[in-house]
């Protein structure tokens, strides 16, 4: 059975639960503080993996602590990690307040997830070409995700794309048409 590849982002989520949301400029105690691995390529990986796929995840992460607990994590899941170890630059990383009610706010800081490049992706073509289905979201550059699914459709993959966050400028026709399944929530 052919593996589901990942092209995508790579986080350490850093969560915190406030029974209060502070006012701009207070400072508040937080209830409890969590440190995880996240990303929504790395999640897609992890999801894919406990469904029982055999799954690969192509992406950057930065040389530090934050990168190396992410690889360990990985590693953990079961996820077959192919990724590049940019220097001068953080992992990706999201901080994550959640109020008493268990509404969120997300603050995203992209680290090597916004350095991510064609290249990067083309040196792992192999990896693709190999799979039966490859999952993309837009947390890393365009350019990147479009040149993963290019790779993936000449070899013959399902194509799958989450545009989540939402894009900024809104995508074109002929950037949706390089995919076969576009996931929309609302």
């Amino acid at each position: 059975m052919k593996p589901v590849t990942v092209v995508g982002s790579i986080n350490i989520d850093l969560t915190s639960y406030l029974d209060r949301w502070p006012k701009v400029g207070e400072t508040v105690a937080v209830r409890q503080t969590s440190i995880s691995l996240g990303g929504k390529g790395a999640n897609q990986a992890v999801a894919a993996t406990r469904l029982g796929s055999k799954t690969n995840l192509i992406g950057t992460i930065g040389k530090d602590g934050f990168g190396q607990d992410a690889v360990r994590q990985l590693h953990d899941f079961g996820v077959d990690a192919w990724l590049m170890e940019l220097t001068n630059t953080a992992t990706g990383m999201a901080f994550i307040d959640v109020g008493p009610d268990g509404a969120n706010m997300i603050r995203l800081s992209s680290g090597a997830n916004g350095l991510f490049r064609p290249d990067h992706v083309l040196s792992h073509s192999g990896v693709i070409q190999s799979s039966s289905v490859v999952l993309l979201q837009n947390e890393v550059d365009l350019s990147a995700s479009l040149a993963a699914a290019k790779v993936a459709r000449q070899a013959g993959a399902l194509v799958v794309m989450d545009p989540a966050p939402a894009p900024e400028p809104d995508w074109g026709r002929e950037v949706f048409s390089s995919f076969d399944l576009l996931l929309m929530f609302f």
